[in-house]
């Protein structure tokens, strides 16, 4: 194994979580973990939720009636009861898949769905988009909406998406056939990245160190198929193979972006491991200005609402996209910290201003809700005129 694949940041991390631990009130730091990552106990973070506003309040009153269509089993599905309970208005939930519903009573009742689509299976993966296009057809306001979910836990689509907007990348490659993925490798130096079309937290992820290597696992992805973390045990990916560049020694931040708030920190990768998906682990230290505003002309110009970009900066300082998810893990109660204290972005007149709080109470889904009501207001509001 190369000096290259054995990278290890252990003492700066374990050193860096320590004190960032002691600023931020966290109960417990395990050394080789993000605490919050790693435990996401609310208890941990009593100190902090009484220290800090919650943003937006307990028993706000949201004036437009939303829905929120997700399977029982989903991940978001405790943090949506919470919610219903955290507003003063009522949030109706529906399991798309267990219940039966129709447009025309969405269409009657709601001014807008909150979808969570299903991915544990492709074939319900394209029931959900299916659901999403007929909700838009008959103009019922989703969020995400059509194209935010048409790139969730897709990297195929999203690379396709990515290269057609010409966005900087890594070096990206899908191949639907053995004979061409072997024949492309040509085009790839090693080391270079395998990819499943989805899953997080770095599954299904490979590292390919050589031809020897390569040449197994195109042969072997082609003939067997990969089951994905979390899937279910027949619905196997296959037929095709997604190839990208490793490069070493960036910097990856996750930019995220909730209605008109913005939130950043910068991931580090685990103990010996070059990856960084996946890790747990992060530094909270705020990207510089330039990251942000890389993200917000991707978003500003294709109309993005609600999306998490991962983004790498090479050591020449060049930015690239790296991954693009509108539903993402984000258990920890605030997404970006500056000196210690928990906040967010806001762009007002070509400045980012910094605005303390806590953001993302309940995984995030209380300010996906509020943000969804003010989005509502606006599209009516814009229709008046």
């Amino acid at each position: 194994m190369s000096d290259l694949i054995k990278i290890s940041r252990r003492n700066k991390i374990v050193a860096y979580l320590k004190e960032k631990g002691k600023k931020l009130g966290i109960k417990r730091i395990n050394a080789a973990k993000d605490a919050w990552a790693a435990n996401k106990d609310e208890k941990n973070f009593t100190e902090l939720l009484n220290r800090y506003s919650l943003y937006p309040s307990q028993g706000t009153m949201l004036n437009k009636k939303i829905c929120l269509m997700l399977p029982k089993d989903s991940l978001t599905y405790k943090a949506a009861l919470k919610a219903n309970s955290f507003f003063k208005s009522k949030i109706d939930m529906i399991d798309p898949f267990a219940e039966k519903w129709s447009v025309n009573k969405i269409k009657e009742e709601y001014d807008g769905v909150i979808y969570r689509p299903e991915f544990k299976s492709n074939y319900l993966r394209q029931v959900s988009n299916d659901h999403i296009e007929l909700l838009e057809l008959f103009n019922i306001p989703v969020w995400p909406n059509k194209q935010e979910n048409y790139l969730y836990e897709s990297k195929c689509r999203a690379s396709q998406y990515l290269e057609s907007l010409n966005i900087p990348t890594p070096k990206t490659i899908v191949k639907y056939t053995e004979a061409g993925a072997i024949e492309c490798l040509q085009q790839m130096d090693f080391p270079f990245i395998i990819k499943t079309n989805t899953g997080a937290s770095s599954s299904g992820v490979f590292l390919i160190k050589n031809n020897k290597e390569a040449y197994k696992s195109i042969r072997y992805l082609f003939a067997n198929g990969f089951l994905r973390q979390g899937a279910y045990r027949r619905d196997l990916d296959y037929g095709y193979i997604y190839l990208q560049e490793f490069i070493p020694d960036v910097r990856e931040y996750r930019i995220i972006k909730v209605g008109e708030n913005w939130f950043g920190h910068e991931k580090l990768g685990k103990d010996g491991s070059v990856l960084y998906s996946g890790s747990g682990v992060n530094s909270w230290e705020i990207p510089s200005k330039s990251v942000f505003e890389f993200c917000y002309n991707i978003a500003h110009s294709n109309k993005i609402n609600v999306m998490s970009f991962d983004v790498f900066e090479t050591k020449c300082g060049k930015l690239l996209i790296n991954e693009l998810q509108t539903w993402f893990g984000s258990y920890n109660p605030s997404q970006m910290y500056k000196d210690g204290i928990p906040g967010r972005f806001i762009k007002q007149e070509d400045e980012w201003r910094f605005e303390e709080g806590i953001f993302n109470y309940n995984q995030g889904l209380n300010l996906r809700i509020f943000e969804f009501g003010r989005y509502l207001n606006d599209i009516e509001g814009a229709g008046k005129q």
